[in-house]
């Protein structure tokens, strides 16, 4: 939150391309507060999810889903 606010016009990019697994609250305190606290459409316009295998994809898009519902 504090890069964002530093960069107000940058666009900030969580790479996962190293990351094999995470836990389903990892996705919830780093991604989905943020997007609920943002907006779902402001979260994905400021931010750019990378490099993600199909693991970590469900898991993130499972706790969006279970946030933003």
């Amino acid at each position: 939150m504090n890069l964002s606010q530093a960069e107000p016009n940058d666009r900030i990019v969580l790479d996962f391309s190293c990351v094999e697994m995470i836990s389903s609250s990892f996705a919830d305190e780093l991604i989905a507060k943020l997007a609920e606290e943002l907006g779902k459409r402001a979260f994905f316009q400021r931010y750019e999810l990378r490099a993600m295998n199909p693991t970590v994809d469900a898991i993130v898009q499972t706790t969006l889903w279970d946030r933003l519902k």
